[in-house]
């Protein structure tokens, strides 16, 4: 009988203690679902704000390349125009000259 009580005793603490334990681990767990849940948006966060950036990265290059483009070819109607003004003061120079050339021989 006294060996029942004892046994009776240990059995009531140790299913106290597993209950306490599982009790903690319950909290943990649901703490850390918590966690969970929030890497889970910050992850999801992340990756729309780097689509975002790698959006924003290649509207950037295109921009980018749009004016180089456009660069290069107002840099090349410039050098046309450069070039076909040179030519032009050259004539009007050459035309001068016979001029006052004509003008002297008469």
């Amino acid at each position: 009988s006294d060996l029942k009580k004892i046994t009776d005793e240990r059995a009531r603490q140790w299913i106290l203690r597993l209950e306490a334990e599982n009790k903690e681990l319950h909290t943990e767990n649901r703490l850390n679902g918590m966690r969970m849940s929030d890497l889970t948006k910050r992850v999801d966060e992340t990756q729309s704000e780097n689509k975002q950036l790698q959006d924003d990265r290649d509207a950037m290059r295109r921009h980018i390349e749009l004016h180089t483009m456009e660069d290069g070819v107002l840099k090349t109607k410039l050098l046309k125009l450069l070039t076909k003004s040179e030519k032009d003061k050259q004539q009007e120079r050459s035309y001068f000259r016979k001029r006052l050339l004509e003008i002297g021989r008469a």
